[in-house]
């Protein structure tokens, strides 16, 4: 039985090190063909956060002021 539960707990950490390779490509992936790609096509600005209740003009304007 004590077999078993190491087994079982190589295998998350084995699940865990998989996800974690995988969520790191996909910020790479994200970083390199939407972030870079926005900056060189709007003449270095970058892009605005992620909002879910939306943006207001000030929020705009400070962004691509800075």
């Amino acid at each position: 039985m004590d077999d078993r539960a190491q087994g079982n707990a190589r295998s998350l950490q084995g699940l865990a090190a998989i996800l974690a390779a995988l969520c790191l490509a996909l910020f790479a992936w994200i970083q390199a063909g939407f972030v870079a790609a926005f900056s060189n096509a709007a003449a270095g600005q970058r892009m605005l956060d992620v909002r879910i209740e939306g943006y207001e003009q000030a929020d705009i304007i400070a962004c691509w002021v800075t």
